[in-house]
């Protein structure tokens, strides 16, 4: 017995592992640059313009340097499925390569997801669609 649930928790581990496991379910959310996992966060929805989501936000911070969190609250937060982002046109060459000219471009986040659940050595152990659905 232990054979065989040994091998699956390491499994389920991998496939957690990294920057949340998967791939392709992050909403960006330009305004609060903020990302949302829409497999996790079951509250994000749309209604055909833009996308809706209640997260944890926090609305007072410390003074310091270092601007710790001093009080979270949830509030809903807003994206448009179609806006514009700023890209990089062309880079500076050298040891610093930076970007030289920036040029805006569409941005359009689709509510049909396709999901990739990958484990840390970028290698796919499940693919699924997840529709994003829409708002009451």
């Amino acid at each position: 017995m232990y054979k065989l649930i040994i091998p699956f928790l390491l499994f389920i581990a991998t496939v957690q592992a990294g920057v949340g496991g998967i791939s392709g379910a992050h909403i960006l959310f330009q305004e609060d640059s903020t990302f949302v996992n829409s497999y996790y966060n079951k509250s994000i929805c749309h209604d055909g313009f833009e996308f809706k989501a209640l997260v944890r936000k926090c609305v007072k911070y410390s003074n310091n340097d270092d601007r710790d969190c001093l009080k979270r609250e949830k509030t809903f937060i807003y994206q448009p499925l179609e806006s514009t982002r700023l890209r990089c046109k062309s880079f500076s060459g050298g040891e610093d390569e930076r970007c030289k000219e920036w040029e805006e471009v569409n941005y359009y986040q689709s509510p049909i997801r396709l999901i990739k659940f990958i484990d840390e050595r970028r290698v796919r152990h499940k693919t699924k669609k997840l529709i994003i659905p829409e708002c009451n």
